[in-house]
C-alpha cells in the first residue's frame, strides 16, 4: 500500500497539472467514487487547478473555487499524466485538460477512493486524519502516540493518531529504535519516543529523496531485506514475522526483544 513517501511522489507528478483547466471527466468505473459521476463532472469541469496538496496518504487537487478533488490511492492506486489517454487495463478515471494532457487514475484492486470536498481543511476533517507525519513535532508526537494502551505498531498505523505512516515504514521506525512492535504505546519511555520521532522523520525524508527505491536506502535499514527468510542487518538473526491486530510485522527477535 502506498505510504506517505509514495503518495508524495504522486503529488509531485500531479504538480504538472497546476494552471491547467479541466475540460472533460470520464468515469470508467464508478466503484472508486464516493460521489456520483455526474456530480463529480459538474464539480470539476471548467475548473482550473491551483495547487496539489497532501496530508498523510490523502491527495488533494485544489481548484480555483477552493474545492478539492480528493484522491486516496488505497493499496494499488497510481496516477499517470500523459499527452495521450492511457489505455492501461485498470484505468478507472480519466480527466482531460485544456492543454491536451490527460490524468489517469489507475487502480488494479479498486481500494482507491476519488471524491470531492468543499476545501482541503474540510477534507482532513471529514476523513478524521491526525497530524501529517512530516509536520508533527516531537512533543506532540509523544503526546498523541503515547496516549494509547495498545501495541505501538497498531498505534502508528492509526491514521486518526498520525497520518501517513503505514506497515512498511512503521516496521523500519521500530527497528531503528530497537522497539518491539507488540509493546504498549503508553509504556514507551520519553527517550524512545524521541528516537521514534527522529527515526520517522529521517526515514520518510530519505525515502522521498530516493524516490522510494528501497535499494538506495542505507544498508542498515530493515526495508532492504523485509522478506520471508530475511535477516537483521545488525545481528543476522532471521526476522520474526507476526500478525499484530491484522497487520504483518517484521522485527528482529534479538535487537527488538521485549525487556522485562
Amino acid at each position: 500500500m502506498p505510504e506517505l513517501p509514495e503518495v508524495e511522489q504522486v503529488r509531485r507528478i500531479l504538480m504538472r497539472t497546476v494552471g491547467l483547466t479541466i475540460t472533460e471527466v470520464s468515469v470508467l468505473d464508478e466503484g472508486i467514487l464516493d460521489v456520483s459521476p455526474s456530480k463529480l463532472s459538474r464539480a470539476l469541469c471548467d475548473r482550473t487547478v491551483m495547487d496539489i496538496k497532501r496530508h498523510g496518504k490523502q491527495l488533494a487537487v485544489v481548484l480555483d473555487d477552493g474545492s478539492v478533488l480528493a484522491m486516496h490511492l488505497g493499496m494499488t492506486g497510481d496516477v499517470v499524466i500523459s499527452d495521450q489517454q492511457d489505455q492501461a487495463r485498470h484505468v478507472r478515471l480519466v480527466i482531460r485538460f485544456d492543454s491536451g494532457v490527460y490524468l489517469s487514475f489507475i487502480d488494479q484492486r479498486k481500494f482507491g477512493v476519488v471524491g470531492i470536498a468543499p476545501s482541503f481543511d474540510d477534507l482532513i476533517l471529514e476523513k478524521g486524519l491526525g497530524p501529517d507525519a512530516l509536520e508533527i513535532g516531537p512533543r506532540k508526537f509523544e503526546a498523541r502516540v503515547g496516549d494509547h494502551h495498545r501495541a505501538i505498531k497498531t498505534t502508528l498505523l492509526d491514521q486518526k493518531v498520525l497520518a501517513g505512516v503505514g506497515n512498511l515504514y512503521s516496521d523500519e521506525m521500530l527497528f531503528q529504535c530497537r522497539i518491539n512492535p507488540k509493546v504498549k504505546a503508553d509504556s514507551i519511555t520519553p527517550r524512545k519516543m524521541k528516537c521514534l520521532h527522529r527515526a520517522m522523520m529521517d526515514i520518510l525524508v530519505r525515502s522521498i529523496e530516493e524516490r522510494t527505491d528501497f535499494e538506495r536506502l542505507p544498508n542498515n535499514y530493515l526495508l532492504h531485506g523485509r522478506v520471508k527468510d530475511g535477516r537483521c542487518p545488525r545481528c543476522a538473526s532471521q526476522w520474526t514475522i507476526e500478525d499484530i491486530n491484522g497487520r504483518t510485522a517484521f522485527y528482529c527477535p534479538k535487537c527488538q526483544r521485549i525487556l522485562q
